[in-house]
């Protein structure tokens, strides 16, 4: 699974500072990425159906003691793919906040 976080920064001015500047504004967030499962019968979890109706669901993964979750992702449809010449699928996701603050589009959590 790749994730990729873009963030539009923009440094809003300050004559007065000695620097020339405010400070740094966050202007837009997006997260997204790509991962590639492994296919799986349309009973068990239904891909192209999900990417069709522009499903949200979560997306958890683990990964030894890391976890990383994406609380509400939105997938397209997947594209043919392989991985170690296993048939797969290429599903590309972007990721909703999930509550009404904002800021919870991604969250990884290391385990002590």
């Amino acid at each position: 699974m790749d994730i990729a976080v873009t963030n539009e920064v923009s440094l809003l001015e300050d004559p007065t500072d000695t620097s020339g500047f405010l400070r740094a504004w966050i202007g837009s967030r997006s997260v997204g990425g790509m991962m590639d499962p492994q296919e799986e019968l349309v009973a068990s979890w239904d891909a192209h159906g999900k990417g069709l109706a522009s499903t949200q669901e979560a997306l958890t993964n683990t990964y030894g003691s890391m976890s990383i979750s994406l609380p509400k992702v939105q997938m397209s449809v997947p594209g043919p793919g392989e991985r170690s010449g296993v048939s797969a699928l290429q599903v590309e996701f972007m990721a909703a906040r999930s509550a009404a603050a904002g800021d919870d589009e991604i969250s990884i959590d290391l385990a002590a």
